[in-house]
């Protein structure tokens, strides 16, 4: 009977990863995904960390799973059903996961998770033994600044999410109009045409990076006019991706996109000279 082998880590938190990652995946009922989380146990209270991961038992020596994985949740340092809570709860990074169990063993007042607060009457001060009023206050308004930029980045990131979706709309809706151009024997805009072979876009590839960048090739950029007014597009595909350890990823794949590109145009131009040469 064949084993199973265990999920990897990618896998697992791919789902995460792309939503922090603004990409706006899906989200269903009763279908938990790993990753770091945070929530709130009632309106009004202080948020609480939450995490979901899989446990499984795997064999030391194969490497196989031993029984089936299994979905856990934690919200608050309590066990929950992932099933049941991953709805309610708010994707957010490691690092903001981190800062946030640090601010709640900091502050009082955000382990009282069952109480509303507000911040602008009761701001969440550190606990310590001896503090200045006119640090209380710096430190009051730090923490309310803090929440109020907590939402302003939640909008930030609907804003970015709605934007994709037009970007998306927009592209769809101008390969339609290339197509239709074609089709009617028009001639393609000539800002279409000057596409390169290589560029430096984001990608969904499921083997992406966190940041998404990588070298996109056409074959035909802006497509290939036939003889009866017609025009044919290739598919365009990643040939590179980029990894986590790039600092600037960005650059980094606009680079070498670029790079491609002029060798590309190099070895065209050399074909003729080989022909001959080869005659």
């Amino acid at each position: 009977m064949l084993m199973r082998q265990p999920t990897t880590a990618r896998v697992a938190y791919a789902w995460h990863r792309d939503y922090v990652a603004g990409l706006c995946p899906e989200q269903h009922d009763g279908d938990p995904q790993c990753g770091w989380y945070k929530a709130r146990l009632i309106s009004g209270g202080p948020w609480v960390s939450a995490r979901i991961w899989l446990e499984r038992d795997i064999d030391f020596e194969t490497g196989e799973l031993t029984g089936p994985e299994q979905y856990v949740c934690e919200v608050d340092g309590q066990r929950r059903d992932p099933y049941r809570m991953w709805t309610y709860l708010k994707p957010i990074t490691k690092a903001e996961y981190d800062s946030l169990n640090h601010r709640i063993s900091m502050i009082p007042a955000m382990r009282a998770t069952l109480a509303k607060v507000d911040l602008t009457k009761t701001p969440m001060l550190p606990e310590r033994e001896m503090i200045t009023k006119e640090t209380a206050k710096k430190l009051g308004d730090c923490y309310t600044k803090l929440d109020a930029l907590d939402r302003i980045i939640t909008n930030f990131q609907d804003d970015l999410i709605e934007n994709l979706r037009n970007i998306a709309e927009c592209e769809a809706a101008k390969t339609d109009c290339l197509s239709t151009i074609g089709e009617l024997g028009g001639e393609v805009p000539s800002a279409e045409r000057k596409r390169q072979h290589y560029e430096a876009e984001r990608t969904a590839h499921p083997k992406a990076a966190q940041h998404r960048w990588a070298i996109i090739h056409d074959p035909t950029p802006g497509g290939r006019q036939n003889e009866d007014g017609s025009r044919n597009f290739s598919l365009r595909f990643p040939v590179l991706l980029l990894t986590d350890y790039v600092d600037d990823p960005e650059t980094v794949a606009i680079s070498v996109a670029k790079a491609l590109n002029e060798a590309f145009e190099r070895e065209k131009a050399l074909r003729p000279k080989v022909a001959e040469s080869a005659a």
